[in-house]
């Protein structure tokens, strides 16, 4: 975080929603070698974006200025 409030960039590669920083500014989602997603993070952390992503529907809620991901009670077909 010191880092991050100080200018200094930072390039962090996670499969945990969890390790990202309120002071991160920017996301980058991969998928299969591409780019599937970029932008702020509060615009791309989203249910419908990481659902897409890893093909389940999840729930994303945000506690304590942290993210958290858990499976949706939602089925796939819902979405159709």
């Amino acid at each position: 975080k010191d880092l991050c409030k100080r200018g200094k960039t930072i390039l962090l590669v996670t499969h945990s929603v969890e390790d990202i920083i309120q002071e991160l500014k920017r996301v980058v989602f991969v998928n299969d070698g591409k780019i599937v997603g970029e932008g702020n993070q509060f615009d791309q952390i989203s249910s419908e974006k990481l659902g897409q992503l890893f093909n389940t529907p999840l729930d994303v809620l945000r506690v304590n200025h942290y993210w958290q991901v858990i499976p949706s009670k939602k089925t796939i077909f819902d979405h159709f």
